[in-house]
């Protein structure tokens, strides 16, 4: 693992084995490079440790990760769903989620005999979903997000938030 990666275990739980993440972060942002985005927050950790407790909230659903920074919890849904699609605004962010989803295809990956699992990544922009709401056939049956409000963004996310 390089500088900038940090490695997640999960300890077994409901009759499923533990299993390790490793999630590449990239460096805090400064106020004129990076993102809060490219950091992982404990939230995620602890959500996907309530995932993994209650699996059956995302068995084979359509889920929709917002917020997703480094990718932690989506990545831990996409062991149970059928179709994850996580997202961040940011476009670094995106970039590295990308990679970090790559990079723990193992973690998500179904063994022989499972149903498919399919994993996206996409920017998604909270005013960009204000302007177009999606439409019903693009909509997910859960949507999970942690730590995604920073600072004065909160009417906007709740109003995006009816419009996914």
């Amino acid at each position: 693992m390089d500088d900038w990666a940090e490695e997640v275990t999960f300890d077994p739980v409901a009759g499923h084995e533990g299993f390790k993440v490793q999630i590449r972060e990239l460096p805090m942002a400064d106020g004129v490079h990076g993102s809060t985005g490219c950091q992982m927050w404990p939230a995620s950790i602890v959500l996907a440790n309530d995932i993994l407790k209650r699996p059956s909230l995302v068995t084979g659903k359509k889920v929709l990760e917002v917020g997703a920074g480094c990718g932690l919890l989506g990545i831990v849904v996409a062991r149970f769903a059928r179709h994850t699609l996580i997202t961040d605004g940011d476009e670094e962010a995106v970039g590295n989620l990308t990679q970090n989803v790559a990079l723990n295809r193992s973690v998500w990956a179904p063994s022989e005999g499972e149903s498919l699992r399919e994993v996206e990544t996409r920017q998604l922009r909270w005013e960009d979903v204000l302007l177009c709401p999606w439409l019903e056939d693009e909509q997910a049956q859960v949507i999970v997000a942690s730590d995604i409000i920073y600072g004065n963004w909160g009417d906007v996310v709740g109003q995006a938030m009816l419009n996914l």
